[in-house]
């Protein structure tokens, strides 16, 4: 599985078992950002995450901060996996889900004040 269909098939099904314990999601997810928080919580205006699957570093951001996630994957925005990112990331700023890949971004310049990748 070397192409790119293939590793976003593992990376689903590494996410779907992660996520089906939501508790053990949740505290994995807080260790995984608990370095960035001063960071994160900083951040206002429009924030693009490149590559930023369900969304989770919203989830430490101010409420206000407009959150776009930018994925080559709709998985993130669609059925189960946008109610499992919605159960696990309840707080901070909601994201908004762009379908793209990073090299070839649907914005004009200047459209964000800060990007997380």
């Amino acid at each position: 599985m070397e192409d790119w269909e293939g590793r976003q098939k593992l990376m689903e099904d590494w996410f779907r078992k992660f996520s089906s314990d939501q508790d053990g999601a949740r505290t994995a997810i807080d260790y995984e950002h608990r370095p960035y928080l001063g960071f994160l919580l900083s951040l206002r205006g429009r924030v693009i995450d490149v590559g930023g699957g369900a969304g989770f570093a919203g989830r430490y951001m101010d409420p206000s901060v407009e959150y776009c996630v930018v994925d080559p994957s709709p998985i993130w925005s669609a059925g189960v996996w946008n109610d499992i990112g919605a159960r696990i990331s309840t707080k901070g700023a909601q994201p908004r889900f762009i379908t793209a890949f990073g090299e070839e971004l649907p914005f004009e310049d200047r459209k964000f004040d800060a990007a997380l990748s």
